[in-house]
């Protein structure tokens, strides 16, 4: 990515923090900037209905600036869940358009070609809101959910006061699919490892927030054991706020 470029678009397009953020080596545009870049420009935009359907809908979207024009596509599936779609709501017409406005937006204007992304083109690009004046010792933050009807029963603990409990494990990965990037498993026994039993997956999850020993976002620790401990980097923002 050529930093300078993208700081030169960011002032000509007087785009503020609120505007741009960083999702993971993507540089994300919101909807209120993309509506920033458009009324700056002038730019016109002309939509044609491909497909619309109740759960499925594509837009061409055309972007005109004087003798300029750009065409692209946008379009949003709303499936049963991550693995058979790309959109989380029912507007799926709506999400469609967005995404094409979006796409035409930033080709027109040299985003595109920097690998800048418009907030609307992935359920996936969510802007990770900073988390202010937090008094706790928390080191991350992760959202998950488990398929319950999943849990083997013969798996459960019963605790003295007759709680019960259940033993999974969450693995972080490095990189992300379909919003996600950790995988729930069942925790397996030393015997059940050493025969190579396969891990139930019970869902997925994704990291939201982490910190590091100053309390500032961006490191994440192992928990102790004895007195190692390590620290995981994150890499640079390409952002210049």
């Amino acid at each position: 990515m050529n930093r300078e470029k993208l700081l030169a678009l960011y002032k000509k397009y007087e785009l503020v923090e609120g505007d741009v953020f960083k999702h993971q080596h993507y540089v994300i545009i919101t909807r209120q900037g993309i509506d920033k870049i458009q009324a700056i420009e002038k730019i016109n935009i002309y939509y044609e209905v491909i497909k619309c359907e109740p759960n499925f809908a594509v837009f061409k979207a055309s972007a005109v600036k004087e003798d300029a024009r750009v065409e692209t596509f946008g379009s949003a599936l709303k499936g049963k869940d991550y693995k058979d779609g790309n959109c989380n709501s029912w507007y799926v017409a709506e999400m469609a358009e967005k995404r094409a406005m979006s796409r035409a937006v930033l080709k027109l204007t040299g985003f595109y070609e920097l690998g800048v992304f418009g907030e609307d083109e992935s359920d996936s690009f969510t802007k990770n809101l900073p988390i202010t004046k937090i008094n706790t010792n928390m080191g991350a933050i992760i959202n998950a959910s488990i398929n319950v009807a999943a849990l083997p029963k013969e798996k459960f603990v019963i605790g003295k006061d007759g709680a019960v409990w259940y033993n999974f494990t969450i693995s972080i990965n490095d990189e992300t699919r379909f919003g996600n990037n950790c995988w729930i498993t069942d925790s397996q026994t030393k015997d059940e490892r050493e025969a190579k039993i396969q891990r139930l997956s019970l869902g997925n999850a994704k990291v939201v927030w982490i910190k590091d020993a100053e309390g500032n976002s961006g490191k994440i620790f192992l928990a102790e054991r004895e007195e190692d401990q390590l620290k995981l980097e994150t890499a640079k923002s390409d952002l210049p706020f």
